[in-house]
C-alpha cells in the first residue's frame, strides 16, 4: 500500500507509478492536476493489479451520513434544493 501525500502536481505521476508496481494507493486529493492526467491514471488503474482510492472524507463523514439519513428518510420532508457552505478553521499557530 502506498499513501501518496505529495505536493499536488506530482499526484498523478507517483500514483501511476504505485499502481505500475502492483501497490494499492491512498492518494491525497486531488489524485491528477486536470482531465488528461486524471484519464492516464484511470487508464493504468484499469489494468494494474493495485486499486486506487482519493482521500476524499466527506462522504464518510459521520455528518454527512445523517444527513443522508434524514434526507432519504422523508423526515425533512420533499427535498428540492440543498445550498451547503463548507467551511474550516485554520489552525492555531
Amino acid at each position: 500500500m502506498v499513501y501518496n501525500a505529495l505536493v499536488n502536481s506530482l499526484h498523478a505521476q507517483w500514483n501511476q507509478y504505485a499502481l505500475n508496481a502492483g501497490k494499492h494507493v491512498l492518494s491525497e486529493k486531488p489524485f491528477a492536476s486536470n482531465a488528461a492526467e486524471a484519464s492516464l491514471v484511470r487508464d493504468v488503474a484499469r489494468t494494474a493489479p493495485g486499486q486506487i482510492v482519493e482521500g476524499f472524507h466527506y462522504l464518510h463523514h459521520p455528518m454527512n451520513q445523517r444527513l443522508r439519513e434524514l434526507v432519504t428518510s422523508g423526515e425533512l420532508g420533499d427535498v428540492q434544493q440543498v445550498d451547503i457552505e463548507l467551511s474550516m478553521p485554520a489552525p492555531p499557530d
